[in-house]
């Protein structure tokens, strides 16, 4: 469920650029119905989507570079959702966000808080958002 919801909100996010470009096999466009018979099969075109549209947004130069990494970190972790936001290894994923919320006064919650994690991305430095692209992509890939 969280997946979906942060998949469904970055897609909007992204819309406006989407439109200009041919996504294979998502010609028709997001949609809220699952056709796939097993999860396996979900998180096949699920990451296989997410993995599409992070590789276009990080080669379109007509994106200025900020937009493109605020983009492209809120599509990483939609690709990664189930990996990257195991509770106990949230600071060592995203060290700055943590610092953010240390900066705001925020208190962490329990449980993962996607308005808050969007306010950082939105807020966060050019320069920050692409250390922890790295970061990301260095633990992961």
């Amino acid at each position: 469920m969280k997946a979906h919801i942060m998949f469904e909100d970055t897609y909007s996010e992204v819309n406006v650029v989407l439109k200009d470009m041919p996504i294979k096999n998502f010609e028709r466009g997001y949609k809220l119905t699952v056709d796939e018979k097993t999860f396996d099969d979900l998180k096949f075109s699920y990451r296989s989507t997410t993995s599409y549209i992070f590789k276009s947004i990080h080669e379109n130069s007509k994106i200025d570079s900020h937009t493109r990494n605020k983009i492209k970190m809120r599509l990483f972790c939609c690709h990664m959702i189930n990996r990257i936001f195991n509770r106990k290894e949230i600071s060592d994923h995203f060290p700055f966000f943590i610092k953010w919320l240390k900066t705001k006064k925020i208190e962490y919650p329990h449980t993962f808080d996607f308005i808050y994690f969007k306010k950082w991305i939105l807020e966060e430095s050019q320069q920050n958002l692409e250390r922890n692209i790295a970061l990301l992509h260095k633990t992961f890939f």
